[in-house]
């Protein structure tokens, strides 16, 4: 039998719904509260009695707010300098009032911080993110001074924004891939990324699915993809 993956919400230590696989209910919540935790677990159903055979742990997910990513009280926070920079150029050469690709730039500067990935990661995400969310100009990475940027990581952005973006769905044996050397491998966490912020940016849509989310932060960012499309619509 199939796994499925159940959702809950967890309000003052008490689970505000019922374990469910409805995500509108789930999403409902977390969008109007921050401090709402959520909830995953996977298991199997008997398919005529619907009572569970066996379950896995459960994950929590913590919300991260806009609030609490631009704490100006924090650290130095090379992630955000980096999405900030990549804002500042585009409104220079375009319409500020007419900027989808902010809210994608506030999640990719979240999301490679919660990675901890090396810093041109995070330039080659914003980049993609930026394309991806609508912008229809040209960026140029020269422009940002970024360390060892070459035509392969050209090609690497474009491969990301063909179209279809969503991942691969696995119902059974799902692969996993580790790329050698260690580099590689971030390509690949970034091309995951990438999806998972193309989701994220559906939320006001209505068309969000959680089960296209391959990264467990992205999951933290729910709610502040929901402040993010109140202000900078896709």
């Amino acid at each position: 039998m199939d796994e499925t993956t159940y959702y809950s919400v967890m309000k003052k230590d008490e689970l505000a719904i019922p374990w469910t696989s409805d995500s509108d209910k789930v999403l409902d919540l977390i969008k109007k509260d921050k401090d709402a935790l959520l909830l995953s677990m996977t298991g199997k159903e008997d398919e005529e009695t619907s009572e569970w055979i066996e379950h896995g742990m459960i994950e929590t997910y913590e919300q991260q707010t806009l609030d609490q990513l631009v704490d100006t009280k924090s650290d130095h926070n090379m992630y955000l300098d980096n999405a900030f920079t990549i804002m500042d150029d585009l409104d220079k050469k375009g319409d500020p009032k007419n900027s989808p690709y902010v809210g994608a730039l506030y999640l990719s500067a979240a999301l490679t911080k919660k990675m901890m990935v090396p810093e041109k990661m995070t330039w080659v995400l914003g980049i993609a993110a930026a394309y991806g969310a609508g912008y229809g100009g040209k960026i140029n990475p020269a422009d940002y001074g970024i360390a060892s940027w070459n035509d392969e990581d050209d090609k690497f952005v474009a491969k990301l924004l063909e179209q279809p973006t969503e991942p691969p769905l696995w119902k059974k044996n799902p692969v996993r891939i580790l790329f050698q050397p260690i580099g590689n491998n971030y390509y690949y966490q970034i091309s995951k990324a990438f999806q998972d912020i193309m989701e994220l940016l559906k939320l006001n849509a209505g068309t969000f699915k959680f089960r296209n989310i391959q990264i467990d932060h992205s999951l933290e960012l729910i709610h502040m993809a929901n402040e993010l499309s109140k202000f900078y619509p896709k």
